[in-house]
């Protein structure tokens, strides 16, 4: 966990959250100053230069069953980063327990999509995008399958959850 214990209800909702660190909402951070990508290697997250953009995978390194090792130390970009949700928390139009909820349900969406391409996010930590993207190249013949058209109604609908409560750029797939 965190070597301080956040104590404003942003802080909770994000040591308690995760998902912009967990893959769910981005496959990737792109670092945009070279000294802070410096920065981010010293806290030991793998930074990647491709076509000289750095960047560095999700989910993050830093991210551990309890949530964010590095919290307090974390990242430039990480610690600006404010989803929707966040957002709504901290102006105190969202109690930290109903944002909470809406974490829980996101998450027990992943689980249940997973489970329909026969995916565990406990042994596969691959985006559920990715996921998805390879599924439908996989299954191009099947998709009006019952179970495939299942698997897109339930994708569809969390991409659009993520896009209400998370970040409003989900709504692409």
């Amino acid at each position: 966990m965190t070597d301080i214990a956040p104590v404003d209800d942003g802080s909770k909702l994000c040591v308690a959250c995760g998902i912009c660190c967990d893959g769910i909402l981005f496959s990737s951070v792109t670092i945009t100053d070279p000294s802070e990508a410096e920065r981010v290697r010293a806290l030991r997250i793998p930074v990647h230069v491709v076509d000289e953009r750095h960047f560095f995978d999700q989910p993050c390194s830093a991210l551990g069953d309890n949530g964010c090792s590095i919290y307090t130390e974390r990242p430039l970009l990480c610690h600006a980063y404010r989803c929707l949700l966040l957002k709504q928390v901290d102006a105190g139009t969202m109690p930290l327990a109903n944002a909470l909820r809406i974490v829980e349900a996101a998450r027990r969406r992943e689980v249940e999509i997973r489970a329909l391409m026969n995916q565990d996010v406990a042994t596969d930590g691959t985006p559920l995008v990715q996921l998805y993207r390879q599924f439908q190249l996989d299954n191009h013949d099947r998709l009006d399958a019952p179970e495939s058209r299942e698997l897109i109604k339930r994708f569809e609908h969390h991409q659009a959850e993520l896009a209400e409560h998370f970040e409003p750029s989900m709504i692409k797939a």
